[in-house]
């Protein structure tokens, strides 16, 4: 019953094999208009998210003059409502990397970018509609999973994108030793 092909399994040295002609594909693309257009989106993605981690300290004293947060106040954790919002920052941005980093190589850096913007939005959104401290920062921590995921999306998707040819000159011309 042999159908007159030969099937080789695959192999981890034919898997490499194969990525390693993937690679060697997209590093000979041209860069076109629609990859710098995606590359500038996604530095601006970027941009966005570094602006929100810098709001976290600026934001307490906002949320301690409306009454939400109080000064000196011991709440979650037994920390000041400022710690706990900053830790609940913190926290989310580091199970957002941590465990999440190995599923854009699986699902695709476009879609789980997507999914953790959408994330974090809803979630932004959801914390802005919040009266009292505990919630807030719960939000929050839900929220900064996402920057988390974004991250490490963000970073490895633009290294992907930008042209080998651009890659290789930027890093040669930063080396600390020219």
């Amino acid at each position: 019953m042999n159908s007159g092909t030969t099937q080789i399994p695959e192999t981890s040295e034919t898997s490499r094999a194969s990525a390693a002609m993937v690679s060697a594909r997209l590093d000979r693309l041209p860069a076109t208009r629609y990859i710098w257009k995606l590359i500038i989106l996604l530095s601006l993605g970027a941009f966005f998210e570094i602006y929100d981690i810098s709001l976290t300290a600026s934001l307490s004293p906002g949320l301690i003059r409306a009454g939400i947060f109080h000064a000196g106040l011991k709440g979650l954790f037994g920390l000041t409502d400022q710690a706990t919002f900053a830790a609940a920052t913190f926290l989310g941005l580091f199970i957002g990397t941590v465990a999440f980093a190995s599923v854009a190589d699986r699902y695709g850096r476009r879609a789980i970018f997507t999914i953790s913007l959408l994330w974090y939005a809803a979630a932004t959104v959801v914390m802005a509609l919040q009266s009292n401290a505990v919630m807030i920062d719960v939000s929050r921590f839900i929220a900064s999973i996402g920057i988390g995921v974004e991250l490490v999306t963000i970073d490895s998707y633009i290294a992907e994108l930008v042209p080998k040819q651009i890659r290789a000159e930027r890093s040669l011309s930063t080396t600390p030793f020219n």
